[in-house]
């Protein structure tokens, strides 16, 4: 009864094994605005803001909120870069992201894998829509203090805002929580130890 009262508490998934913050902005509230992506030559196709990463890790999942509104029915593409210096630096990896038409109801999330993040160290995030798509990104206040943002507008290169405080659009980066290979071994130990009795 001892052994398996130990089984059933080490199967309990931790705090660690549901995965930690990298980065997040839903933890303020939405705002009744949007950034608006795509829908004229005046309107980036790509946005990307800088962030630093509070945790390190692999990346598990992008979660953000946006929404289509009218073009092509393509996934969009949630893409991180390193950050050079301001400025975007190499691109580190991206997922497909397919989101929801009309309206944001709640946030859509960007299965990632192979892109690495430095705790303390800056990258930009950046939603990309495909050609002749329309798509809104989600405000979250109160207005934080971030580095440069950078869009995509047309066919030129990066064009990149700064200011002193500004709205984020929403955006969470999650990294594996540091006790998830733990739980595995702990729980293969016990189960052993169990039916050598």
């Amino acid at each position: 009864m001892l052994r398996l009262s130990c089984v059933v508490a080490l199967c309990m998934p931790g705090a660690g094994a549901l995965g930690q913050v990298a980065f997040d902005t839903f933890n303020g509230s939405p705002l009744p605005s949007t950034y608006w992506l795509g829908g004229g030559s005046q309107f980036p196709t790509r946005l990307a803001w800088r962030f630093t990463a509070a945790t390190g890790g692999e990346v598990a999942s992008v979660t953000l909120a946006a929404y289509r509104i009218a073009g092509s029915t393509t996934p969009a593409t949630v893409v991180l870069y390193a950050a050079n210096g301001t400025q975007v630096g190499a691109s580190l990896g991206s997922a497909s992201v397919a989101l929801p038409f009309g309206q944001f109801s709640a946030p859509v999330t960007a299965a990632v894998s192979g892109i690495t993040l430095a705790p303390g160290q800056d990258y930009f995030l950046s939603l990309q829509l495909p050609q002749f798509a329309e798509a809104r990104w989600q405000l979250y206040g109160p207005p934080q203090l971030p580095g440069p943002q950078a869009a995509w507008i047309g066919a030129g290169p990066w064009t990149y805002f700064d200011h002193p405080q500004a709205y984020y659009p929403a955006f969470r980066v999650t990294v594996p929580g540091p006790g998830t290979l733990a739980l595995g071994v702990g729980v293969l130990g016990v189960v052993g130890r169990r039916r050598r009795s």
